[in-house]
């Protein structure tokens, strides 16, 4: 995403943002919300950054497509910028400039070099383009006038406004540059016909106008093939953010005035009637701590160093900790019988099967108060046997099972 001189003193930006050639490139979300608060902080409405991060994305998706249509048909930038010369006489160098010195590389916005000078340089691997960095500049007059096109980025276009060009001939240039390309030959979509450069780069916009989504969903299903599956990645994900910001701006829904439908499943094929337990005193209080039991007697076993493999091993002082951090129940996953099948399963993945497998049934035991904390009181049918640690005079009970209990 090439930036405007007068945006980038305008919002002061750090440098750190750019790269040598000018452009932003968001490699994160992160540097996205750096760059969006520094735009914040002069607007009266907040920036969203999801809007930046995939306002660069379609900048980076053009670039894409422009090389590949370039390696497609070399020297196609070269005859337009021949033709363009042989049209427009001096006015084609001095807009060249004027565009360098309004969406400068950070040499020439630092004042390291003029613009002249610059665009008289050449880089490396920039033959396909046909006059090296003239022929960058000439793209990125492309690029700009698209964006400037575009409604679902105006909120944004203080960054890229094309109106630092006035008294040019930046929009003749333009005009005319599109008018060579829609003579030229078209690039493949997938499907249908081939399309020229410019409905290439009209197409996201003329499909979805007022959507930043909608036009990445364009871009990904007719050039996802080109673009690449790292690429296409990011898409998505861009797509997924800018999702995300929808709902955080949409801000709590309020539960307590919606009308809710509460289901009926009586009726049909049989009659279905509610058989709930009545509530216990200290059942509003519970707060309950859910544990997987293998993963949490593996991780207590390389704490203490030793083997924990049955729920009678669990050292008192784990529980009191449970207790002391504010939890008053412990809910222990994964306890069941294990079939034959499921362990001849495990054997053969080579994972060693513990002596829980054989577990039927759990009970937690809750203290009557807090103040005293919570003795461990876990009780547990392992091996046909039962397993009762620190019992003393807590409760209730709450009774787990298994199906096969």
């Amino acid at each position: 995403m090439l930036t405007s001189r007068a945006s980038r003193l305008k919002y002061n930006f750090p440098q750190d943002f750019f790269r040598p050639d000018g452009h932003v490139v968001f490699s994160d979300m992160a540097s996205a919300r750096a760059f969006a608060n520094r735009m914040s902080a002069l607007r009266t409405a907040p920036v969203s950054a999801s809007d930046l991060y995939v306002i660069s994305l379609l900048d980076e998706a053009y670039h894409i497509l422009l090389r590949n249509y370039y390696s497609r048909y070399t020297g196609v930038m070269g005859r337009a910028m021949g033709a363009l010369q042989a049209t427009l006489g001096s006015k084609y160098d001095l807009t060249l400039t004027k565009f360098t010195e309004e969406f400068p590389p950070m040499s020439v916005f630092r004042g390291e070099q003029t613009a002249g000078v610059y665009l008289s340089t050449k880089l490396p691997n920039f033959g396909d383009f046909g006059h090296g960095v003239r022929a960058a500049a000439v793209e990125e007059m492309l690029l700009i006038n698209n964006a400037n096109k575009n409604p679902a980025i105006a909120p944004y276009r203080d960054l890229f406004d094309e109106t630092v060009m006035n008294g040019s001939s930046f929009k003749e240039f333009t005009t005319q540059l599109l008018e060579f390309f829609s003579s030229q030959p078209g690039l493949g979509g997938g499907t249908g016909k081939a399309e020229t450069l410019a409905e290439i780069l009209r197409g996201p916009i003329d499909a979805s106008p007022d959507s930043l989504e909608g036009q990445l969903k364009f871009i990904l299903d007719k050039w996802g093939y080109i673009l690449g599956g790292e690429f296409s990645i990011r898409l998505l994900r861009g797509m997924d953010f800018l999702r995300e910001d929808i709902i955080r701006k949409q801000g709590p829904i309020d539960t307590f005035n919606v009308e809710t439908h509460v289901p009926t499943f009586t009726g049909h094929d049989y009659a279905e009637f509610e058989r709930y337990s009545p509530d216990q005193e200290w059942m509003p209080r519970l707060v309950l701590m859910a544990k997987n039991t293998y993963v949490w007697l593996d991780q207590l076993s390389k704490k203490y160093e030793r083997d924990i493999v049955t729920l009678d091993q669990i050292p008192d002082e784990e529980l009191d900790l449970l207790a002391a951090r504010g939890f008053t129940g412990l809910w222990l996953i994964g306890l069941w019988e294990r079939s034959r099948a499921s362990q001849r399963m495990k054997q053969r993945m080579g994972q060693k099967m513990p002596s829980l497998r054989h577990i039927r049934f759990i009970l937690m035991i809750l203290p009557q108060t807090l103040a005293a904390g919570m003795r461990s009181i876990i009780c547990a049918r392992v091996l046909g046997r039962a397993v009762c640690a620190s019992l003393q005079t807590w409760y209730p009970i709450i009774w787990a099972s298994t199906r096969s209990g």
